[in-house]
């Protein structure tokens, strides 16, 4: 018998809420410039079914994190690394990915109406 497929996100951690808004506040910082900014890390974590509708996620770095059924409407994710991530049944309604790092991302029934997608790279992306 052939050993049962793993979720390849199913021992991914959750982040507590008040520890992602901080890291999301910096990261913002760090976006536009400001000081005391820093990057925002969110790699291989578990942020599905977040709201991060409008947010300034320019060169945000949350590869091979789970963002099933995320609301990302809006959101500047211009430069970002989303290289494998699970992005299946989110919604990027109106999402500006540009040059964004979207190698091997799982986008089955995601929602792509209105994205900017010029100069990402799509490549391997699984529906």
């Amino acid at each position: 018998m052939p050993p049962p497929t793993q979720d390849p996100h199913a021992a991914l951690s959750r982040i507590e809420p008040a520890r992602l808004e901080a890291i999301l506040h910096a990261h913002a910082m760090f976006a536009t410039g400001q000081p005391g900014g820093k990057r925002g890390l969110l790699k291989l974590h578990d942020l599905s079914g977040l709201d991060l509708s409008g947010r300034c996620l320019i060169g945000i770095e949350p590869s091979g994190a789970r963002l099933h059924r995320a609301r990302l409407i809006c959101a500047a994710l211009t430069d970002a690394t989303l290289s494998s991530a699970d992005l299946i049944e989110a919604d990027l309604t109106g999402a500006r990915l540009v040059r964004c790092d979207m190698r091997g991302v799982a986008l089955r029934d995601a929602t792509l109406v209105r994205c900017d997608l010029a100069g990402a790279d799509l490549a391997a992306c699984r529906t």
